[in-house]
């Protein structure tokens, strides 16, 4: 997005105060953050460790002055994708910032940028970028209801809200980390989302099947205080039971709900997604992740089982497939990575590697990974239960 001379005038004919933003555009009233986060509310019985996660990872942040054209995110939802806005993506200790100045639509990247950040203390040291060009600047921030506010001595305060949920947007980032030979994963950690929120009406590029959330039964997937790795909050998988008339006479079963999240460019034989997974001891059922070309069992590419006593497995049909070097621990939060390359597998837990082949699993290997899914339960009967905090791929 230019900026221009008129930005000034406009900016102050309009407010100066960005409004919250999720990852789906929305509010949230999930509070404020500025530093390490505890646990979240609710039932933390096992509670695993929690390990700061910045509030800025994930995003991408358009930021400005009360004088700046950046003020006027509002306004614009660049769904044409002829003027975007210029983004700051923070990985880690690096940063990129995105503009389209050159060629309206089109981003190019500059950076990588140093970025330094004591989550604790809410400090930011970053490249701050205007009409004048590119500046270091320190300051103090903090997130609230998904808006983001940085304090500095050079520019005053800053405001910035979160472009992630724009698809065009999205997909112009994407597409200008190509071009640039950039990889940079997009996490997903729930934190900006209201406790209790369907994940689809929270954020529309997560799908919902079999849940309350598409209308198709009484299960669940929704954003949850009750659980979290990070932040405050986690995704909430659970299969509740539901009455089922046949007649006169009826029966309870559950519904096994699903959640997808398609991949950006679709199919791809080769890629990486990790993910943190909270799997109750009480679970007499199993928990389902699995990548493939839908949500069906004939178009599985790969699929782990994970079992409340702490197995996992690999779907292999009538046997499955026994990974005995990894072990989840009930009760507690688990990390989890799945990578693949074409017939290669690789599937770490808690750091413990396991490798193997696609074609071990007998599944059809036609059906090109272009989505996660994860679901839980069966048809049978409910009370099946997972939380998952941060979900992160290239491929989101």
């Amino acid at each position: 997005m230019k900026l221009n001379k008129l930005a000034p005038f406009i900016a102050l004919a309009l407010t100066t105060t960005l409004a919250g933003c999720n990852f789906d555009g929305s509010s949230s009233d999930s509070g404020s953050s500025s530093g390490g986060s505890s646990s979240g509310g609710g039932d933390n019985s096992g509670g695993g460790t929690v390990v700061e996660t910045s509030p800025l990872a994930g995003g991408y942040w358009e930021i400005g002055s009360s004088s700046e054209a950046a003020t006027l995110s509002g306004v614009s939802t660049y769904a044409d994708a002829v003027d975007l806005p210029n983004v700051y993506v923070f990985d880690g200790t690096t940063q990129y910032y995105y503009d389209d100045d050159a060629t309206p639509g089109t981003y190019e990247v500059k950076g990588p940028t140093t970025l330094t950040e004591d989550i604790e203390a809410g400090s930011l040291s970053f490249t701050y970028y205007d009409a004048s060009g590119a500046t270091p600047v320190d300051g103090t921030y903090s997130v609230a209801s998904g808006a983001l506010t940085i304090d500095t001595a050079a520019f005053g305060t800053l405001s910035g809200t979160n472009q992630s949920s724009n698809d065009v947007i999205k997909s112009a980032v994407n597409a200008a980390n190509e071009n640039a030979g950039i990889v940079i994963g997009t996490g997903e950690t729930f934190d900006d989302y209201a406790d209790g929120t369907n994940i689809s009406e929270a954020n529309p590029a997560w799908i919902e099947y079999n849940t309350v959330g598409d209308g198709n039964g009484t299960s669940i997937a929704t954003v949850s205080s009750e659980q979290a790795k990070s932040g405050s909050n986690s995704l909430k998988v659970s299969d509740l039971e539901e009455t089922v008339n046949k007649g006169e006479a009826s029966e309870v079963k559950g519904n096994k709900p699903y959640v997808v999240r398609k991949f950006i460019n679709e199919a791809t034989l080769t890629g990486e997604i990790s993910l943190d997974v909270f799997i109750p001891s009480s679970n007499e059922k199993t928990t389902y992740i699995n990548i493939g070309s839908d949500k069906n069992n004939d178009t599985r590419y790969f699929e782990l089982r994970l079992q409340a006593d702490g197995g996992i497995e690999a779907e292999a049909g009538s046997t499955d497939i026994p990974l005995e070097a990894l072990t989840l621990t009930p009760d507690d939060w688990n990390t989890l990575s799945l990578a693949w390359d074409n017939d290669n597998i690789v599937v770490s837990v808690n750091g413990i590697e396991h490798t193997m082949t696609q074609s071990e699993t007998k599944l059809d290997s036609t059906m090109t990974p272009s989505q996660l899914t994860i679901y839980v339960g069966d048809t049978d009967s409910g009370g099946t239960t997972a939380y998952f905090d941060n979900i992160s791929s290239d491929l989101f």
